[in-house]
């Protein structure tokens, strides 16, 4: 069974560029690189055929809060956010349909964030080193790989 998902900002109508599962989370610049590695470390098992490319990024600072910031600070109150910012981890894999990366999109999120889909990777944040996460699938919003984005 397919579950999409999809977030404004992320779906785009230019047919130039790529289908991407985009997972943000609530973590430091340390805890986006490792989110990346599992998700690397993940698509060798679920996409072991696929040339597929992980990019990761801070999401430019808007003038609100963060809905995921919002989550960590309800669930770790009185704590200092410390480096915590909006990341971002694009990931591209070619060949698959808007349902196959919708599909596996939550199994990627899974090994990132435990509890994502209830909002208890927030309460774990602190005790488990878990970060809230949230995923969107669709076309990008800009090329990745593009400056300001960062392959590893």
């Amino acid at each position: 069974m397919t579950t999409e998902y999809a977030s404004a900002g992320t779906m785009s109508g230019d047919a130039t560029l790529p289908s991407v599962i985009r997972i943000f989370l609530y973590t430091d610049g340390a805890g986006r690189k490792e989110a990346a590695a599992k998700i690397k470390a993940a698509l060798t098992e679920f996409a072991p055929e696929s040339e597929a490319t992980v990019y990761e990024d801070v999401m430019p600072d808007v003038d609100r809060t963060s809905s995921l910031a919002d989550l960590w600070t309800q669930a770790n109150p009185g704590q200092d956010p410390g480096d915590r910012a909006r990341q971002r981890i694009s990931v591209i894999v070619p060949g698959l349909s808007h349902a196959e990366l919708a599909d596996l999109s939550g199994p990627l999120a899974d090994i990132v964030s435990p509890g994502w889909r209830s909002g208890h990777a927030a309460e774990r944040a602190e005790s488990e080193g878990n970060v809230p996460c949230r995923v969107a699938v669709g076309v990008a919003d800009e090329h990745p790989g593009e400056p300001p984005l960062i392959q590893n």
